[in-house]
């Protein structure tokens, strides 16, 4: 599903672009950040709650979690199986796997993942047990493939996610990386007849904060924020030709669960639940 399509656009090339985006192109654009951001779609938030559910880092006291702050015990997080859990002492990695699954009513989704954690000391170390020793950084790297529908989508798409999130002896985590995302989506309105694009996006966290208080009350998405920027190519086949759309913009996490969504060039502000996923404009 990979795009063989640059991503880097000159201002020209935008202004072009831009102008030839549809009102199915933008609806497509808010679906994939939509999915590729939220918890319940397994997109940037499920990684970032799996840092602390799977490992239950931060200080040598370990973290606490309220029941709001275990995404275990959210409704759409689903049946889990094939955990694998490995640590290579010569480079410090841990490498977590395990699959998923979730049905109910009109929305299914199945996903695997592989994740890999190097966790650092103060003194830069490598961590081996996170649960009784400091941590003050991590390294990230992970993979999910997914398969989701819901009443009126459906759609594959492969993820992959590189950060490091540092400052965790301190009460502002600071997260920097990247977010890559390719897949296919196909919506199905009676109105309106199917939508389908294929796509391929890249997220750039660039300030992106996370306050100490998710280890302590509320939930993950409450306690984020910053600026994520993104470029995005949407390829759909008319007529037997393909035609490529090309959008950026950025993100704003506002601390409060919601996401801004704005694109470069347009007017229009989207709103989307960073837990569920909902948007709205």
């Amino acid at each position: 599903m990979a795009l063989a399509v640059g991503l880097t656009l000159s201002a020209c090339k935008e202004s072009s672009q831009i102008d030839k985006v549809s009102d199915e192109d933008v609806e497509a654009l808010t679906l994939i950040v939509s999915q590729t951001l939220s918890d319940q779609n397994e997109g940037f938030m499920t990684d970032v709650y799996d840092v602390q559910r799977n490992l239950n880092v931060g200080t040598a006291s370990k973290a606490q979690t309220g029941p709001q702050n275990r995404p275990a015990e959210r409704d759409w997080r689903g049946g889990e199986s094939g955990h694998e859990r490995t640590y290579n002492p010569e480079d410090g990695t841990h490498t977590f796997s395990y699959v998923r699954s979730f049905t109910r009513d009109q929305f299914s989704k199945s996903m695997s993942a592989t994740q890999t954690y190097i966790f650092y000391s103060p003194d830069g170390e490598f961590v081996e047990f996170p649960r009784q020793e400091e941590v003050a950084s991590i390294r990230f790297d992970g993979s999910r493939n997914l398969t989701m529908s819901t009443r009126m989508t459906s759609s594959v798409s492969d993820r992959s996610a590189n950060w490091f999130l540092s400052g965790l002896t301190t009460t502002t985590h600071t997260l920097t990386g990247t977010q890559s995302n390719i897949g296919q989506m196909t919506v199905e309105n009676p109105s309106r007849g199917t939508m389908s694009r294929v796509y391929s996006m890249v997220y750039t966290f660039t300030d992106v904060t996370i306050e100490k208080d998710i280890r302590e009350e509320g939930t993950l998405e409450d306690n984020i924020s910053g600026t994520i920027s993104y470029e995005i190519n949407l390829k759909r086949t008319v007529n037997g030709e393909e035609v490529v759309r090309e959008m950026s913009g950025t993100i704003d996490l506002a601390g409060n669960g919601k996401a801004i969504l704005r694109v470069k060039g347009l007017s229009n502000v989207y709103q989307i639940n960073l837990a569920d996923g909902t948007v709205s404009e």
